[in-house]
């Protein structure tokens, strides 16, 4: 499933592997997480607890971007 994620979202992360029992998929730009990965949730929401993950993380970029107008 991870791997089809990466090549939904292509151009912007990547895949890599931790162990054999899992990966991570990583976005470094700040720009695309607000852009793209944002958005996506947008439109297809997280069920159950992860969404409440999805706008804990969704806080932490918004301070992110704060900051960084602030530097």
């Amino acid at each position: 499933m991870l791997y089809g994620i990466s090549e939904y979202f292509a151009s912007i992360g990547r895949v890599k592997n931790r162990s054999s029992n899992y990966c991570d998929f990583i976005v470094n730009s700040v720009k695309d997480l607000d852009e793209k990965i944002i958005p996506f949730f947008i439109k297809h929401p997280l069920p159950g607890s992860k969404s409440l993950n999805y706008l804990d993380f969704k806080k932490v970029l918004e301070m992110i971007k704060k900051k960084r107008a602030f530097d």
